[in-house]
């Protein structure tokens, strides 16, 4: 459900705005989401055209979390932060001054620093072609990977769980264990001419 998801926002978007955010970043973060979607103003390092509706789903909600954060720190537009304002609040989300709704710990910083320095770009090159410069603010941003706490079991917890599946479940089980895919979406992409 990636693009009725992603093209209801996008409706409701162009018509209201963003709920929650100021004006200045709603419409900073429709035309960012727009160009994603388009494949226009991509960094020189990353693949060329369009993003998924996944991609998209996820940059959209991601970066909408961040301007409310910065907005609580006196950002009220993303295109006017400051390296200091951003450097401390990914540190704080970080070290888990920033918890969850649930209270706990965000265990995946980097995937939101990422989310940013996307913008970030993106607005240095948009401005760019404008004749602007715009200062790289995201240089300083801590971009080390979270700590793993990768969760397994072996094949003996999984022989344990087999005979509460039918066969076909239990064939699928015993292929996801062998090749390490997730489900649903990597085993959802499989396609016959892959095996």
């Amino acid at each position: 459900n990636n693009k009725k998801k992603y093209l209801a926002w996008k409706n409701e978007v162009n018509e209201f705005g963003i709920d929650g955010v100021t004006k200045a970043n709603s419409e900073i973060i429709r035309k960012f989401i727009n160009d994603m979607e388009e494949g226009r103003n991509i960094g020189k390092a990353s693949k060329k055209g369009g993003r998924s509706y996944s991609r998209l789903n996820t940059l959209r909600i991601r970066l909408v979390f961040i301007s409310k954060m910065l907005e609580k720190r006196g950002v009220k537009d993303l295109t006017k932060s400051d390296e200091k304002t951003v450097t401390n609040f990914f540190r704080e989300m970080r070290e888990g001054v920033i918890k969850t709704k649930d209270g706990k710990i965000y265990k995946s910083t980097l995937d939101y620093v990422k989310v940013f320095n996307s913008f970030w770009h993106w607005w240095i090159k948009v401005n760019k072609r404008n004749g602007i410069e715009i200062k790289d603010i995201t240089e300083e941003i801590d971009t080390s990977k979270d700590e793993n706490s990768f969760v397994y079991f072996t094949q003996e917890q999984l022989e344990k769980m087999m005979e509460y599946f039918s066969q076909d479940e239990q064939v699928r089980m015993l292929f996801m264990f062998d090749t390490i895919i997730r489900s649903p979406t990597e085993l959802m992409n499989v396609k016959v001419h892959d095996l």
